[in-house]
């Protein structure tokens, strides 16, 4: 039902991209989120903040292939849930504890607005709302009181060299022996990112 649900909202944008003229990039959207909603079995949201298809794929399956000792998955920068969502039904799927998603949810140097709202709205959409704890706080606040071994954990909060930096030494000490950390935006357009 709630897939059905997800299709008439896509059916709706859709409708709306036409009236604003925006037709091919609209109707291409549409059948290729309509495919991934039908292929993996829950509604896709949109890709926003700097997720794209292949990156949430990547964190679908890598997370679903996990073999090591399952636990919790942590992601540090979630905006509007967009990869929670992927990490979380794979981790669902996979029989993980849960997923902690921690993040400001709050306007920020280049956003205006909050984002805890829109980021809830995702988690019950898909039913992730038992699975899935929005922690409201900034990550190196938050690891004060950290007391769980950590399965998988998603790096994408603040892109700042200093950040990244204490995100790894504050996160990794709590990675289980057979747990994987994912590091996103590792690329040119991020040099904090990438020289950590």
């Amino acid at each position: 039902m709630e897939v059905l649900k997800g299709v008439r909202d896509l059916l709706s944008r859709v409708s709306r991209a036409c009236a604003e003229g925006r037709v091919r990039s609209a109707a291409r959207d549409l059948s290729r989120r309509l495919y991934l909603t039908m292929k993996y079995r829950f509604i896709v949201p949109n890709y926003d903040g700097m997720m794209d298809e292949a990156r949430c794929k990547f964190l679908y399956n890598t997370v679903i292939n996990y073999s090591g000792e399952k636990g919790i998955i942590v992601e540090i920068g979630a905006y509007k849930g967009c990869s929670t969502t992927w990490l979380a039904i794979a981790g669902q799927r996979n029989e993980f504890a849960s997923l902690v998603a921690i993040d400001l949810f709050a306007p920020s140097w280049h956003q205006q607005f909050g984002t805890y709202e829109a980021f809830m709205k995702r988690m019950k959409r898909n039913r992730l709302e038992r699975f899935v704890e929005a922690i409201r706080g900034d990550s190196k606040e938050v690891v004060k009181k950290w007391d769980k071994e950590i399965a998988v954990l998603h790096i994408d909060g603040d892109h700042t060299y200093e950040a990244v930096k204490a995100d790894v030494n504050n996160y990794i000490p709590y990675l289980k022996h057979s747990g994987i950390a994912i590091f996103d935006d590792y690329d040119l357009c991020h040099p904090d990112v990438k020289k950590w």
